[in-house]
């Protein structure tokens, strides 16, 4: 009873714009004693005449503070507050770069591959003989070769083709006089059967002497501007007799060293020919042997021939 009257009389305070009255904390009650007696009940408020004006405001009033009631301010559930926690924030984790995005060093220009190509010997190369005999040492030339070959300079073992000799060409330098050589000359050629008096099938027939490279023995890797050695075998053929031959031959290059645009070749040491093993003896203008002739000439001529050749050839 007591708690419904202190609230109708704050709603008409409020209503009238009066100060609500603070609430008095409650008197600590007294200690009981036998002599004590129970309070008499407080005598209620007189009631207070309400005037024109508030009497106006106080259904306002009443609704506000029923509304107020009626609704109070409730906070969303659904909003969830930060939780405080004594751990530091977590720290990113770094992340690895991409493959993208790591540099990768650029990779040194490999050279290009060794490229295998065919040379044609030209024709003004050199080949050269000599022939030393106890009395007389005869000395000569041809003045024109052919011939192709197949080099790879990143393998000269792979080293193939054939050094052709247009025996029609040789001249002799023995003497120095040009009457004695040209003659000396003539009586080589009739040995060969390839002199001016023999029959036109048969100096076509011997004409041409040709080694033929049939295998590299053994060989050294060639560099452009640099010298090679190689150890070549194969076939000579001469005055229509062949006989196996090893040349000792020294090659170098001129142009990149993978496609070199020219070739030397020329012989480390002579190329020993048997004049008998290719049947090459005295012989007279149409090409017959002299049979008397051998024993004369037998001690200025000796059976070994020294063969030189350096040659030059370039990229087909």
């Amino acid at each position: 009873m007591c708690m419904s009257r202190y609230l109708a009389v704050a709603l008409l305070a409020a209503a009238c714009g009066a100060p609500e009255p603070e609430p008095q904390a409650p008197a600590p009650p007294p200690e009981p004693s036998e002599a004590a007696q129970p309070p008499a009940p407080a005598a209620a408020p007189a009631p207070v005449a309400p005037t024109p004006e508030s009497a106006a405001a106080e259904p306002t009033a009443l609704g506000a503070a029923a509304v107020a009631l009626a609704d109070p301010v409730v906070e969303p559930v659904n909003q969830v507050k930060p939780v405080k926690s004594g751990k530091a924030p977590a720290r990113a984790v770094e992340q690895p770069p991409s493959k993208e995005a790591v540099a990768v060093p650029a990779a040194a220009p490999q050279p290009p591959k060794p490229i295998a190509g065919s040379y044609a010997i030209a024709s003004g190369s050199k080949a050269s003989f000599l022939i030393d005999a106890p009395l007389e040492k005869i000395k000569g030339r041809w003045s024109k070769t052919g011939g192709t070959l197949t080099i790879d300079p990143g393998d000269l073992g792979k080293t193939r083709g054939d050094v052709t000799i247009d025996l029609l060409t040789l001249k002799t330098y023995t003497f120095g006089d040009p009457g004695k050589d040209r003659r000396q000359g003539e009586h080589a050629l009739n040995w060969m059967e390839v002199g001016s008096e023999v029959g036109a099938a048969t100096r076509a027939k011997h004409r041409t002497a040709r080694f033929t490279i049939e295998r590299i023995v053994s060989a050294r890797p060639a560099q452009a501007g640099a010298t090679s050695r190689i150890s070549a075998s194969g076939k000579l053929l001469l005055h229509g007799r062949t006989v196996s031959k090893t040349a000792e031959l020294e090659v170098s290059f001129e142009g990149p060293a993978h496609a070199p645009t020219g070739v030397t070749i020329r012989t480390v040491k002579p190329l020993r020919v048997s004049l008998r093993a290719h049947d090459i003896k005295p012989r007279d203008l149409a090409g017959r042997f002299l049979a008397g002739a051998l024993d004369k000439v037998g001690q200025k001529i000796a059976d070994r021939v020294a063969v030189s050749l350096r040659l030059t050839a370039s990229r087909k």
